[in-house]
């Protein structure tokens, strides 16, 4: 099954939305990994986030010649979405760090 992934992506580009299942399947460990990786806030959420990422780059990729090239192209998205909300989970943390305002003597 040479370049299977390639194929389902050209296959959801033509209109066959309801392939994008097997494609979240294939990246299920890369989307858990970078789900537990995220500590702040539901657990589904994320996910939900690294799907929508996930499927943003699907429609987005252009070269689709094979596997290697189109693992690598979607992994990417979800770690670039993974670097994004990390990011603001870091800015939330910060926030609600106390302040404290006794001066220093």
């Amino acid at each position: 099954m040479k370049d299977e992934l390639a194929k389902t992506i050209k296959s959801i580009k033509e209109g066959e939305k309801e392939e994008f299942e097997k494609i979240i399947d294939k990246l299920n460990p890369i989307i858990t990994k970078y789900v537990r990786a995220i500590y702040d806030g539901d657990k589904e959420d994320i996910r939900e986030e690294y799907i929508l990422a996930l499927w943003e780059a699907v429609n987005k990729i252009q070269y689709v010649n094979s596997d290697g090239e189109c693992l690598k192209y979607l992994h990417t998205s979800i770690k670039n979405k993974f670097h994004e909300l990390y990011r603001k989970q870091s800015k939330r943390q910060i926030l609600r760090l106390p302040l404290n305002l006794t001066p220093l003597l």
